[in-house]
């Protein structure tokens, strides 16, 4: 299954020609488990196991100013 992530934002007018934009962001929208591959090392006790996975949901918020 494929990562969807998702950003909103909205612009506040400044003045004539500045604006501050506020920014919403969710990496990983789903919370999916996303495995990295197995590990390949032949020699390795953990062959063949997977060891990592990407990362999990994360929201940003950010403040934008525009000028």
């Amino acid at each position: 299954m494929p990562i969807f992530d998702l950003s909103l934002f909205k612009n506040f007018p400044v003045g004539e020609s500045k604006r501050v934009q506020f920014r919403a962001e969710c990496f990983n929208v789903a919370n999916h488990a996303n495995f990295m591959l197995p590990q390949n090392d032949i020699a390795s006790p953990e062959f063949g196991r997977v060891l990592e996975s990407a990362a999990p949901r994360l929201f940003q918020l950010a403040l934008k100013f525009v000028f």
